[in-house]
């Protein structure tokens, strides 16, 4: 895994990274973090990165980490070695106040994945769900 102090040096140092947010399209319409490529499954993630070099540096992430620890994994048996997930995902991400965006534009709110799961980001932060 990579923790989220560590993705920030290298996207601050414009390091090349590929990030591949492997949530729903509902939640990572709501936000997801800049430059990021949505792949909501392994075979989607396996898509994205087809004609890669092996050693790309890839980062993962979903809500909390267990989606994208899956997409890890697949990218790495498919010879990605490269390949790490983000530690405590976009809600760690959004709770220590690090950028996101919607669209072409900043953005606040996280989809919450549900209410009990939502309840690990800080209220201010979650995006109401859809009813």
């Amino acid at each position: 895994s990579i923790s989220t102090d560590a993705l920030a040096d290298l996207l601050a140092a414009s390091q090349p990274v590929l990030l591949l947010d492997n949530r729903a399209a509902d939640e990572f319409d709501v936000s997801h973090l800049p430059g990021a490529r949505h792949a909501a499954t392994a075979e989607s993630a396996l898509r994205v990165v087809a004609g890669l070099p092996a050693d790309t540096r890839i980062v993962t992430y979903c809500s909390i980490g267990y989606r994208s620890a899956i997409v890890a994994r697949a990218l790495r048996d498919a010879g990605f070695r490269n390949t790490t997930n983000l530690d405590g995902s976009i809600f760690r991400w959004a709770n220590e106040d690090r950028p996101l965006v919607r669209d072409a534009g900043p953005a606040r709110l996280v989809h919450p994945f549900d209410a009990s799961w939502g309840a690990l980001l800080s209220p201010a932060l979650r995006a109401p769900l859809a009813r």
